[in-house]
Parts: structure tokens; C-alpha cells; sequence
């Protein structure tokens, strides 16, 4: 969809699906600083639920940008470990069992 901006010039108007996706790149880059990661990581596991369900309407391209957060986001998966609620019972939405360690990315693709 397009639309045009001040300057007359047309972009591509950003779906709300595509704001989740940098939404979320975003917070898993922002877990670098351990003091602040306990304000990002239940919105970022959050957004990483809306990726999941809907996953068939991402691009080939915005998948590729999901899986690399996610690659970073196991790197993190200790910080993250540290702010996780009770489990999680969906084995496939492995970003919320990463107190477990990085292989839940791995088992989840059994499901």
C-alpha cells in the first residue's frame, strides 16, 4: 500500500506485521545491558508470539529477519532465562522456555 509523504514522494506504508518484526529485532538487540533487560524481555517474547501465529503471512525475506533475531536471541537465552515466567506448555514457542538452555530452539522444530 502506498502512500504519499510531505514532500509528494510515494513510500510503502509499513503493515503493523512488519512493525512487529522490527519491533522485535529491536528488543533483542537491546538485551546487551543486563541492568535494563528486565523492561524488554516479556514485550520481545511477546512480539516473538504474534511472529508464531502469524508466521504463513511473513515474507521470505522477514522470515530470514525473524530467524536471525531468534539466533541472537538464543546467544542471550541466560538473560533471558532470568525473567521468564512459569512455563510455558506450547513446546513450540521456544523463546519462552530459554531457562532451559539454547536446545529448545532445537527441540521445538520436532513438533
Amino acid at each position: 500500500m502506498a502512500e504519499s509523504d510531505p514532500s509528494g514522494n510515494f513510500r510503502m506504508k509499513r503493515t503493523n506485521l512488519e512493525r512487529v518484526i522490527e519491533q522485535y529485532v529491536r528488543l533483542v538487540n537491546a538485551l546487551q545491558d543486563d541492568e535494563y533487560f528486565d523492561t524488554v524481555v516479556i514485550p520481545l517474547l511477546g512480539a516473538r508470539d504474534v511472529l508464531f501465529d502469524k508466521w504463513h503471512h511473513l515474507t521470505k525475506e522477514q522470515r530470514n529477519m525473524v530467524w536471525q533475531a531468534d539466533a541472537a536471541l538464543v546467544q542471550k537465552w541466560r538473560i533471558v532465562a532470568q525473567m521468564l515466567p512459569a512455563d510455558c506448555s506450547d513446546p513450540r514457542r521456544w523463546w519462552w522456555l530459554l531457562d532451559k538452555g539454547p536446545q529448545v530452539r532445537e527441540k521445538a522444530e520436532e513438533y
